[in-house]
Formats: structure tokens, sequence, C-alpha cells
């Protein structure tokens, strides 16, 4: 009987609420090994998980039993993560990049949070047995933390045991390609970043430090540069196909024809598919803008 009851015990620890939490951090960081110092990542691993807790506790008048109450806290974790990049999707296969309207966002926001309302009424009133469902979210949340894990290891090996350049090593600052010597191209866009004097004249910024370092290592800096278009879409296909977007528009495309055309201009820039041609291997870096991932920009992922 105390046997039957220890199992019974196990089997009700709801653990995939505290899984789901850490599991973006921890992707997150796997995806950025190099570039975000590992002392940065407990704070927000403890933060998430501070946070799971402080709901499993707020929930318990409302919903007693612990598998609904881990089952709501994941859905919510997973409703919450998978907002911004539902919405991009949205927008992306609308064929659109423009910013939504406070009226469109205050409307998917208030529809995502009478579903949640809703769903915990429901839970409420559910009698069904949840034990399966909390064995099966258990398993999942571990599966997406050790596979999480599992990256983070492969990316950070290179940089704990790194590879042994030989004689033979490229110098850096140039390429071999076909037995001629190509310079290294580095292409930085920083988007939303104001230039010097703009930091300086409205923000009382001064990054001289960060224009002088470019500056000493040889690369150029255009000073006085203004975008040609207000959108990171617009502007990228632009500059990447060196050309006006206007140019090849026609008097009744509509504004949906004109961004799906930008889009795939963006994708199959001229820039990239040129130097490809030319033996350069393209390395880019993993960015937050969507549309990047899905252009020739992708070919290769730093880490």
């Amino acid at each position: 009987m105390e046997q039957t009851q220890n199992a019974a015990a196990k089997q009700r620890r709801v653990l995939h609420p505290f899984l789901f939490a850490v599991f973006p951090v921890l992707s997150l960081f796997s995806a950025h090994v190099g570039q975000v110092a590992a002392s940065e990542v407990w704070p927000p691993l403890v933060a998430m998980t501070c946070i799971s807790g402080a709901l499993w506790m707020l929930l318990w008048p409302l919903l007693p039993e612990r598998e609904k109450r881990g089952l709501a806290i994941s859905v919510f974790l997973l409703a919450f993560f998978a907002y911004g990049p539902a919405i991009d999707y949205v927008r992306t296969s609308m064929g659109r990049r423009l910013a939504m309207s406070n009226t469109a966002t205050g409307v998917a926001e208030l529809s995502l949070l009478l579903i949640v309302v809703g769903g915990l009424f429901l839970l409420r009133r559910s009698r069904r047995s949840l034990e399966r469902a909390t064995a099966f979210l258990n398993a999942t949340a571990l599966c997406a933390v050790l596979i999480a894990l599992a990256a983070l290891c492969f990316k950070a090996w290179p940089a704990v045991f790194p590879a042994h350049q030989g004689p033979s090593a490229q110098p850096r600052g140039s390429t071999q390609v076909d037995g001629a010597r190509l310079p290294d191209i580095y292409y930085i866009i920083l988007d939303a970043y104001a230039r010097e004097d703009i930091l300086r004249d409205l923000l009382n910024y001064n990054n001289t430090e960060f224009i002088s370092f470019l500056k000493d290592r040889g690369f150029y800096v255009a000073g006085d540069s203004c975008s040609n278009y207000a959108w990171t879409l617009y502007s990228l296909s632009s500059s990447l196909n060196l050309d006006y977007l206007n140019s090849g528009t026609t008097p009744d495309e509509t504004q949906r024809e004109f961004d799906l055309r930008i889009q795939q201009q963006f994708r199959r820039n001229k820039v990239i598919a040129s130097l490809r041609q030319r033996g350069y291997r393209c390395i880019s870096f993993t960015s937050s803008y969507s549309a990047a991932a899905r252009s020739n920009l992708s070919g290769t992922w730093s880490r």
C-alpha cells in the first residue's frame, strides 16, 4: 500500500512549468555562444524560475490540483513566448513587415487574454485526470531543455578546445579563391542604430570609442549616412540589390504585391549572389530579424 502511494506521488510530480520557463533562456544562450558571457545567463534563469514559482503559489487558491496548476502555467508560458514570433510570422506571411497599429495589437492582446481566462475557467471545471498529460508535458519539457543544453555544449566546444591552426592557415583579412587572394568583406548593419552626430546631439552620448575602434581596424565608417527607407526590409533590399525599390514598379501593383516582390528581391539579393559566384563563403550572425534567416545571407552561420 505504501509503495503504491509513493508511486502515485511520484507520478503527480509537476516539473514542466519550471522546465518550460528556463528553456527559452537556455535556447537563446545556445544561439549566442561567444557573444554573451555565461555569467549573464544566471540572472534570467533564476528570474524565470522565480516567476514560475510565484505563478504556482498565486494559482493555488484557483487551481488546488497541482496537475491543473502546472498545465495552466505551462500554457501561459508557451503563449507568452510564442506571441512575438506568431505576430511576426503573420506579418511576414501577409507580405508586410510594417508595424501593427495600436488597434490591431490591442485586439490581438485582448484575444489572447480572453483565451487564457476562458482556459482557466474550463480547466477549473474539468474533472478529467491529467496524469497522462502531465507525464507527456514533463517529458516534452525535459527533452526541450536537454536539446538546448546539447546545442550549447556543441557550440561551446570549439571555444573551449579550439582547433589547431597549422602553418597553411590563411592570414586574417583575405580569402584564397582559385589561386587569387581576395579581401574579406565585412558589411555591418546596425539596425535602428543612430550615427555618431545624432547620438551626440540628440542623446548626449559620445560614441567616439566605438567609431575609432572600427576605423583603427581599417573599416570605412559612413559618418554622414542616411537610410534610403525607414523600414528594415526596404533598406536592406535596396542596398543589397544596388537599386531603388521603385525600379520595376507597375501602376496597378498593390501594396501587398509590392511587399512580396521586395521580400523576394531581398532573399535573392544581387550582392550575395555575386560574391558567391566569385567563390566567397558568406557568414552571417544570427539575428532577430526573421527575414534574414530565409534569405541567401543564411548560407553559413557563425558561432
